[in-house]
């Protein structure tokens, strides 16, 4: 982005991000997406750590915003899940990449119909339309990057995580 400089920043100084609250998006039986009210907070395994979001994208992060990167450290508690899902996509909602790099811990993570338990120094790689699910299945912390590259940070819509079936941490209204 035009005037961006760069910025080097500690993890110390990341926030820890409460995650989904309000509205979510969840599969019925029909396959159809159905939007559900939260009560709750996220997912109280897993503690995300935004590091770097792009100019669409509200939450403030860093020094600077990004066109097109999206970075989260994220840290699940040992037999904590992310539930399976996918990003919505259509015509007016691109396909987008993502990568996990796992830092420590090991994981069992599933994409479409791999499974694998992998540990520290792997890449996962999910096109954002292809479910996905992880699960700590170690005695500590897993701890691992989320990176994304986004459609340009110019107010292209990216899209929202739909999940496969409600999650065990919602408290639907």
């Amino acid at each position: 982005m035009e005037g961006n400089k760069g910025f080097i920043m500690h993890f110390t100084k990341a926030e820890f991000s409460k995650g989904a609250r309000g509205k979510l998006k969840v599969l019925d039986e029909k396959g159809q997406i159905q939007i559900v009210e939260n009560e709750g907070g996220g997912n109280p395994n897993l503690r995300p750590y935004p590091l770097l979001r792009p100019a669409n994208v509200a939450a403030r992060v860093g020094k600077e915003r990004s066109l097109n990167q999206w970075i989260t450290l994220a840290k699940l508690k040992p037999g904590g899940v992310v539930d399976e899902h996918y990003f919505e996509h259509d015509n007016g909602i691109p396909v987008f990449d993502v990568s996990l790099f796992v830092i420590s811990g090991r994981v069992r993570i599933t994409i479409g119909n791999i499974e694998e338990t992998v540990g520290a120094n792997t890449l996962i790689y999910a096109p954002s339309n292809v479910k996905r699910s992880i699960t700590n299945v170690g005695k500590g912390i897993a701890k691992f990057l989320a990176i994304k590259i986004v459609p340009s940070g110019k107010g292209e819509k990216m899209g929202e995580p739909v999940y496969s079936k409600m999650p065990s941490w919602c408290k639907p209204k």
